[in-house]
């Protein structure tokens, strides 16, 4: 969903560059990033594969008993 809160972004951009001078300066080139990082972290993420490395405690396991 944050593709769709950066089309926001630069929609309001546009339309408020009428009324002031817009500079998105760095700004904007950082969300541009943190957007490609993010598509390529949830294509690279498998929940499967998390749930697969999580060591489950045993009933009867010390290790699992808090005191």
């Amino acid at each position: 969903m944050i593709e769709v809160m950066l089309l926001g972004v630069l929609v309001a951009l546009i339309k408020i560059a009428d009324y002031a001078t817009v500079v998105p300066g760095v700004a904007l080139y950082a969300l541009g990033g943190l957007i490609f990082l993010l598509a390529a972290m949830q294509a690279s993420f498998d929940p499967r594969e998390v749930w697969d490395r999580v060591e489950w405690a045993e009933p009867g396991d010390a290790t699992a008993e808090v005191t």
